[in-house]
């Protein structure tokens, strides 16, 4: 009897825990705006390698919104970047929940004078600043600053968070902000996925896709598809609002087989350091060919992401006999409004294959262990936890072209992602003593792009950290950036402006950091880098007269240009 109760509330206990939604406070928050609120952007969505770990909330398509702290705190971090949320704010709350205000224009008179002061005693525009909780106490409603389009942006909006105290971002939408939405979710796509090499889908050892049809929440595809062993399903679907035409992202994802459920997970909270295994949901090979966010059904072994509430055999349905199936997606968004899609599968009784093994791969690499592979001038080293499964892994090469100085190694394949940063050496033999100080591993990828990687020299190999695979080579940097003056020339009289602008290019290892400096004193020169735009603004440190202006940059490997005037001012 007693054993029986126990049995009862442990499981009760353990549903609770897994399945119950954490109580969020309701309206302890205000609007960050005194506007109304219209979202471009939704927490979770499938972004590249991440997370997007807020809303994106509309200013009407213009900057200079003003913005206002949620709740009584205090500033804890103030970021500026000429990438990734640009100007941004961080507000700690007496209920220790911290906002975060991203894409800013410019911050209230206050935090602009500090961060100024800070830019001035370090001479650098990016900054990454900790205040004390007593330098700028905020009470709910105070004015912090105006809203913007800095940093990754392309377009006025505010990025909008909520983290907990662990800084972890939670659905803002959970804490009861007033956004309209009564849109169901949408399915775009179905793919059928077989697990391993002898299993099939429509006869064939290779994944289908199927575009689904449907409205207002009813789905519904008419083939029967016929499966053979171990199969995963995945799908693309979209959540839509009220008057924006943008595509977000579902909040919650169930499968059914035969009414078992074989799959759930719900995005209303997950940790940074695990977004990068987004790249283990989705169908990584087909977002980076195709820009598809199919979101797979399946669990790989070192998925650590928080999102998953529930899954039978990581969501792989072994289908092994001659019956018909049925199979229900059911979607959800924040808003808990819900779409089904339904389909039936066929089942064929399988053949007694042996899983079939590459016959070409090098070594057969474990997620949970160091895997060290060497080979000629190469050394590669992948550590425990960069895998998301145990990898046949291959290495092939093509020889020495024109400008590079080692062979091109094809590191394995791009379309396999990487959970975790690699270790890749290539030995520098070839690089002259006189370049080794400009030599960078480039990495290029299936659509022929480039990317520095950079490198530092260990033992005569020039060795990088790299999140991708793909082809991997030593050249080098002997090209300077390139300052394109936009609004300043020799003797130009400046007295009508309001900035000081310039456009820097650099081809290859990129731009590391520039300099701007007036009658030989520094000025702060701030950096937009989604436009290559540098650029001053004329405040007093600049008086009447002739001056001198002295602009620099450098690039990765230290190659230097100059622009190099004077002015009237």
């Amino acid at each position: 009897m007693y054993k029986k109760i126990f049995i009862t509330i442990l499981f009760t206990i353990l549903y609770l825990s897994t399945f119950c939604q954490v109580d969020y406070p309701q309206n302890y928050f205000r609007s960050p705006f005194d506007i109304k609120l219209y979202m471009s952007g939704s927490f979770g969505e499938l972004r590249s390698n991440h997370f997007h770990s807020g809303i994106d909330i509309r200013t009407q398509g213009v900057e200079g919104k003003k913005l206002f702290a949620i709740a009584d705190g205090y500033i804890s971090r103030i970021n500026i970047s000429a990438w990734g949320y640009g100007y941004a704010l961080y507000i700690t709350h007496s209920n220790g929940y911290i906002s975060v205000y991203g894409h800013m224009q410019k911050y209230n008179d206050a935090i602009e004078k500090y961060v100024k002061e800070k830019q001035y005693e370090r001479q650098e525009f990016a900054m990454n600043l900790y205040p004390n909780p007593d330098e700028f106490p905020l009470n709910k409603g105070d004015f912090i600053g105006l809203s913007g389009n800095s940093g990754y942006s392309f377009g006025p909006h505010l990025h909008f968070e909520i983290r907990n105290k662990d800084d972890e971002p939670i659905d803002p939408l959970l804490f009861g902000f007033s956004i309209l939405d009564n849109v169901k979710p949408k399915f775009k796509k179905l793919a059928i996925y077989p697990a391993n090499d002898s299993c099939y889908v429509n006869k064939q050892n290779k994944k289908k896709i199927i575009d689904v049809s449907g409205s207002n929440g009813k789905y519904r595809i008419s083939q029967i598809i016929k499966v053979q062993g171990s199969i995963y399903f995945g799908i693309e679907a979209y959540d839509y609002l009220n008057f924006v035409g943008s595509q977000n992202a579902v909040n919650e994802v169930q499968l059914f087989v035969d009414d078992v459920l074989y799959y759930h997970h719900k995005l209303e909270s997950f940790s940074f350091y695990n977004s990068r295994a987004i790249n283990s949901l989705v169908d990584y090979k087909e977002r980076i060919t195709s820009s598809s966010r199919i979101q797979r059904a399946y669990i790989e072994p070192n998925n650590k992401l928080s999102i998953y509430k529930h899954s039978k055999n990581n969501g792989v349905v072994i289908f092994n006999d001659n019956n018909t199936h049925d199979v229900k997606y059911v979607i959800k968004d924040s808003h808990g409004n819900k779409s089904v899609l339904e389909f039936t599968v066929k089942s064929v009784l399988k053949e007694k294959n042996k899983e079939k093994i590459p016959l070409d791969y090098q070594m057969l690499m474990s997620y949970k262990n160091e895997n060290i592979f060497m080979k000629d001038e190469i050394r590669i080293m992948i550590h425990k936890h960069c895998l998301f499964d145990n990898l046949y892994f291959t290495l092939d090469s093509k020889p020495i072209v024109r400008g590079i100085y080692s062979d091109i190694y094809i590191v394995h394949n791009e379309f396999t992602p990487l959970n975790r940063k690699i270790t890749i050496s290539i030995d520098g033999k070839k690089v002259p003593d006189s370049l080794k100080q400009k030599a960078i591993i480039m990495r290029k990828d299936f659509k022929g792009k480039r990317y520095s990687e950079g490198g530092r020299w260990l033992n005569g190999f020039l060795t990088i950290k790299s999140k991708y695979f793909g082809k991997f080579y030593i050249t080098t940097d002997e090209t300077s950036p390139v300052i394109k003056a936009i609004n300043i020339h020799k003797n130009a009289r400046m007295g009508n402006l309001k900035t000081i602008e310039f456009k820097v290019i650099d081809n290859l290892s990129g731009i590391k950091e520039y300099n701007g400096f007036v009658d030989g004193e520094w000025i702060l020169f701030k950096y937009e880098g989604k436009n290559n735009r540098i650029y001053y603004d004329f405040d007093d440190r600049i008086g009447k007269g002739k001056h001198k202006l002295l602009f620099q940059v450098t690039d990765a490997v230290g190659n230097m240009a100059e622009f190099e005037t004077d002015f009237y001012y």
